[in-house]
């Protein structure tokens, strides 16, 4: 459920408006020798899209000091570190306003020279995060540190307000602790959220039945994009000798509807080029194993016996390839391209990697974010080299690498991992699915989000074959992809000016009571879903949230 004493909803078109989430940043002011203990007006965890924004518009042209401390060493969270930056905008430029717009024109700027006012909204990531330091130092009250994970969170016994956060630094090797009189929580997990402890939250799927959401819980519908059963494929989920295939549950399929503590598919978006000067050769991750993508080279070998592909699947009906604006490939000669998020039951997403993440301790995170890494990487390998692969799907694969112009201090790999969806705050109000979707015309609306129902499969499992009940075969569960409105109509919705008045308060207010932001950021899909279902993901959401009694919650 996102919730909270003001939600709000849209793209960055909405962050733009609202005045306390969105863009920024450039290479430039990071501290690396810092005190033990440090002092600010106010605290932003997470230097991605929201986090960046947030620094901004709080330091209020220099009259706040901010401190910001993101965990990884590149800054821009999915809109530059991840790979993302808007390339899925749904509403187009109409969309792409306030902070975000000057974002895509500092991007611009960076291909056609410093007086340009043309948005790009796909540039490189190197260019991307460029466009974010530039945000950041715009304001001299704001200080950046990264390589900072939060450790441990202080509160005032008077009232319950969170008045310090303990960070690990460079590696772990420097404790520093941060004292600020707001804390914004940005990062993608809600850490210091969780770690406060005291404040209403939750993940995974409520059940259909808890807020009658027709796309809640378990689901099990097969919408052919990622389904076994719609692409005509019947793949055992055993070995010969009757061992499990790896990336598959033993257990059954729960009831359709049915909650429980999963969240959908994570990934990470590698950068692909087929330019010959700037392609790093697919390497075999550490711990490599052909063995572990047999279920792959199954997926390969039924499309080409169900005569789909006859001669073998390219390469992109495992990852979609998406490039970069052609204004990057004009000025650089590179093609690069996003990889990501593709069209067949076994692709880019490996669901259950991830079971656990809203609630694992760091070192259990940085184990499955490893295993996402080997999941990609393993699987470009494989259909590049294994020679069991059909030569076309090889081929395919071969005319690609990693791009070597991007990530050259991550092994040309990106270094965040797309969390769908995590920890949710759970505060007075909470948006349901039904509320997104009716009504559908907001009168009092000040942003706007342009995407639908989406969610990534949520899990994979051996299931008794429709044709033979005594067999076993692979089914996924999880996936839709559904419109927010009949077709034809606008996809875009937005929310009460007075959630806007309400947002502003908590941040410059001195509330007498322990307060929260938390902003789920993605640069194209600020979202923190505005669903009650962990993995329900709306276009570019966000929520905000000021510790309020339970029973004075609202249900839409």
């Amino acid at each position: 459920m996102y919730a909270l004493r003001t939600i709000s909803t849209g793209c960055f078109p909405v962050v733009s408006v609202i005045s306390i989430l969105f863009l920024l940043s450039l290479h430039g002011r990071v501290s690396h020798a810092m005190e033990t203990l440090q002092s600010y007006d106010v605290l932003v965890y997470g230097a991605n899209a929201a986090g960046v924004g947030a620094a901004v518009t709080a330091s209020n042209n220099g009259k706040y000091t901010v401190k910001v401390m993101e965990p990884l060493r590149m800054i821009g969270g999915m809109a530059a570190a991840g790979g993302v930056a808007l390339m899925n905008q749904g509403c187009g430029l109409a969309g792409v306003t306030g902070l975000a717009r000057n974002w895509s024109i500092l991007c611009g700027q960076h291909y056609y020279g410093p007086n340009s006012s043309t948005p790009v909204l796909f540039p490189s990531m190197a260019v991307s995060e460029q466009a974010f330091w530039t945000l950041l130092n715009s304001s001299d009250t704001i200080s950046t540190s990264t390589d900072c994970r939060v450790a441990h969170v202080v509160k005032m016994n008077s009232s319950g307000r969170v008045s310090q956060v303990d960070f690990l630094c460079d590696d772990d090797a420097q404790a520093v602790s941060i004292r600020a009189t707001y804390v914004i929580d940005a990062s993608y997990d809600g850490d210091i959220m969780t770690m406060a402890g005291g404040i209403d939250h939750t993940y995974g799927r409520e059940p259909r039945s808890l807020y009658n959401e027709s796309l809640a819980g378990v689901f099990t519908s097969t919408q052919s994009g990622e389904s076994f059963a719609a692409q005509n494929l019947s793949i055992s989920p055993y070995f010969p000798n009757g061992t499990l295939l790896p990336y598959i549950d033993s257990g059954p399929i729960p009831p359709d509807g049915s909650g429980d503590d999963k969240v959908m598919a994570y990934q990470y978006f590698a950068c692909l080029s087929d330019t010959p000067g700037n392609r790093v050769k697919f390497y075999k991750p550490p711990g490599y194993d052909p063995n572990d993508f047999t279920l792959l080279l199954r997926q390969i070998e039924g499309l080409v016996a169900n005569g789909k592909y006859p001669d073998g699947p390219p390469v992109g009906y495992f990852g979609s390839l998406i490039c970069y604006d052609s204004v990057n490939q004009q000025k650089t000669g590179n093609n690069d391209c996003l990889f990501c998020c593709g069209t067949g039951p076994v692709d880019s997403d490996q669901p259950d990697l991830n079971h656990g993440w809203p609630v694992a301790n760091y070192s259990r995170r940085q184990e499955m974010a490893q295993a996402h890494r080997y999941y990609i990487q393993g699987s470009l390998y494989f259909m590049a080299n294994d020679p069991r692969v059909p030569n076309t799907t090889r081929t395919t694969a071969r005319e690609y690498g990693y791009c070597k112009d991007e990530y050259p201090k991550f092994g040309n790999f990106p270094p965040q991992l797309y969390v769908r969806i995590s920890n949710r705050l759970q505060g007075e109000t909470l948006i349901t699915q039904n509320n997104i979707a009716n009504p559908r015309i907001k009168p009092d609306g000040v942003a706007m989000g342009c995407w639908v129902f989406d969610q990534h499969t949520m899990s994979r499992h051996a299931v008794p074959d429709p044709n033979d009940p005594t067999k076993k075969i692979v089914a996924n569960e999880g996936y839709f992809r559904v419109p927010i409105t009949p077709p034809g109509m606008s996809r875009c919705c937005n929310t009460s000016h007075a959630l806007l008045y309400q947002l502003s308060t908590i941040l410059l207010e001195n509330y007498n009571r322990l307060f929260q932001v938390e902003i789920k950021s993605h640069i194209n899909e600020i979202f923190l879903t505005v669903s009650p279902r962990a993995s329900l993901r709306m276009p570019c959401m966000l929520r905000i949230a000021s510790r309020v009694p339970p029973t004075s919650r609202k249900f839409q």
